[in-house]
């Protein structure tokens, strides 16, 4: 038996290196942690700090190699789980210490219902007697952690559930054993800001109704405001800031503390140019736009009925103007970004861009048309050609618009764009997979920019990205507006990302436009209880709130 003094959890001293042809990597520099019965801890830091490794180790999950424990232990209840035996280990994995992952698609198994995956942990671990109550105690669960139509729904798979309901089924096998100990790792990351509230409440409530001890590994400062009792800060593998997390934000002591509390979106009033919008000159103008998507019943065919992705949408973008396109998945907003690409035809409606119809452009009109409009996409890795050089990613628009530049000058001009965006000459001969996703994503923001383009539409351009790169990345869009004098279409589903770089907002509800106007209105006094959800699922604490004025200047 635990004496009532020892921790839940306690890591000492703990060194992880990795081996790498470019030598070793100190992913992990010697921690000390500790969680209490009953308590969330969270851990936070940007990618590559080390945080989520520190995971793997508790859960035995390290690839090793590459990975190696070169230093100290961590205890569970007393028990130093590196000195365990495998058997040992996995007796402790899943019934007394379980984890919840980032991305519950890649973690479920895609050809087995989502009822006897959550059945299956009972019956590994014997704490079912047979098939049948396995099944019954997996509905159970699932009714637990709200998802409705338990029964019927776990015969289902996990393609046929939303992101949301994916991670409620991650946190019922979690739960199944009743674990003393829940580690969350990135645990909302890819969700709308509104179900990623749900799911952290739910987790809170759960955690309140078991007493279990919770670790919650986040890039997320505001979600560590809404859920910890504790913080530690990780940066480059060690902890540069621990404590109560009230405290550590308030008082914080570490400068890199201090730069990540300046890169949260605060909700205070912004001072924004008095320019009217109305005196700049359109650039787009879409009216009654409509996107439909015929449905068919899969291999034996026939129709199932018709998507409405977008309903009657229009809008106008004028010059030196950001438009923010704000709503949840689903809600209609990439399916604008690809008809504004030319990459779909509407079902009706149009688009004029200087006052030509953009539906009707063919050849040449057309092509000058994508050399005026270019687009950020969501995955800057994904979006990169890996086998190319930084170099040649960028030159790609000048050798399709060959009449930009003469051949000789693409080396000086992609050096210059390298600058622009905040990166060194010397870049231009790696490989995207060389760069963080920050850098990444600058590189893509330089490829929009070769074909100096009028207007850049950024479909969730930051939503993969840490709080502190978000925060860069919006600042160089926001700068680059200022000195190109573009125009940003910026899509996003988290209001706050938003507040001190758009101009205007559009909410967007199931393909629908439910409020529309200026940013400050939108925030002040938002007229649609939609909107107002949206609002209210991504506030920060109030106590996290900086007193000072954020100023805005822009266009």
């Amino acid at each position: 038996m635990a004496e009532p003094k020892t921790p839940l959890l306690a890591i000492e001293g703990l060194k992880v290196q990795f081996s790498s042809p470019r030598g070793v990597v100190k992913a992990v520099d010697g921690i000390n942690l500790t969680v209490e019965r009953g308590e969330t801890l969270a851990i936070l830091g940007e990618s590559g700090s080390g945080k989520s490794v520190s995971a793997s180790v508790v859960m035995n999950i390290l690839d090793m190699p590459p990975g190696r424990i070169t230093a100290g232990s961590v205890r569970f209840e007393g028990r130093d789980l590196l000195k365990m035996t495998p058997a040992e280990r996995r007796k402790i994995n899943g019934s007394e210490i379980a984890i919840i992952f980032q991305d519950p698609l890649a973690h479920l198994n895609p050809v087995y219902s989502v009822g006897w995956q959550i059945a299956e942990v009972f019956r590994i671990h014997g704490r079912a007697r047979d098939a049948a109550e396995a099944n019954e105690k997996a509905i159970a669960l699932m009714e637990r952690v709200g998802i409705s139509n338990a029964r019927s729904r776990a015969d289902q798979y996990p393609h046929q559930f939303s992101g949301g309901q994916r991670q409620r089924v991650m946190i019922a096998m979690a739960l199944a054993l009743s674990p003393k100990l829940i580690i969350a790792d990135e645990p909302t990351t890819a969700l709308d800001v509104t179900v990623q509230r749900q799911i952290l409440e739910l987790l809170k409530e759960l955690q309140r109704e078991m007493g279990m001890g919770l670790i919650l590994i986040t890039h997320d400062l505001a979600v560590a405001g809404l859920m910890a009792d504790r913080v530690a800060i990780i940066k480059d593998g060690t902890i540069v800031e621990s404590g109560g997390i009230r405290e550590a934000f308030t008082t914080p002591k570490a400068a890199y503390t201090h730069q990540l509390l300046a890169a949260i979106p605060q909700v205070e009033r912004t001072q924004r140019s008095e320019v009217a919008n109305e005196l700049r000159p359109p650039l787009l103008v879409a009216r009654d736009l409509s996107k439909e998507y015929h449905l068919s019943r899969g291999l034996i065919g026939g129709s199932a009925g018709t998507l409405r992705a977008v309903d009657r949408v229009s809008f106008t973008l004028r010059e030196k103007q950001t438009l923010g396109i704000v709503g949840e998945s689903g809600s209609g907003k990439s399916t604008i970004a690809r008809l504004l690409m030319r990459l779909a035809d509407p079902s009706s409606g149009s688009v004029h861009c200087r006052d030509k119809n953009l539906f009707s452009l063919r050849g040449p009109d057309l092509l000058a048309f994508r050399r005026d409009v270019q687009m950020v996409f969501q995955d800057p890795y994904g979006s990169l050609n890996p086998k190319m050089t930084v170099a040649d990613i960028i030159a790609e628009p000048l050798a399709i618009h060959r009449d930009i530049l003469p051949r000789a000058q693409w080396r000086d001009r992609v050096r210059e764009l390298l600058g622009l965006v905040g990166l060194k000459p010397e870049h231009a001969e790696r490989y995207p997979h060389q760069f963080s996703g920050g850098q990444r994503q600058r590189i893509a923001i330089a490829r929009a920019l070769a074909s100096e383009p009028r207007i850049i539409i950024c479909d969730e351009a930051v939503s993969a990205l840490d709080v502190s790169i978000q925060a860069q990345i919006i600042t160089l869009l926001a700068d680059l507006r200022d000195k190109l004098d573009l125009s940003y279409v910026f899509i996003t589903h988290d209001l706050p990302v938003v507040r001190s770089f758009a101009d205007e907002i559009m909410v967007m509800k199931a393909g629908a436009v439910v409020e529309h106007g200026r940013t400050d209105d939108l925030f002040l006094r938002p007229r649609d209880e939609y909107t107002r959800k949206l609002l209210s699922a991504g506030e920060i604490p109030g106590w996290m709130q900086r007193s000072d004025t954020t100023e805005h200047h822009g266009a």
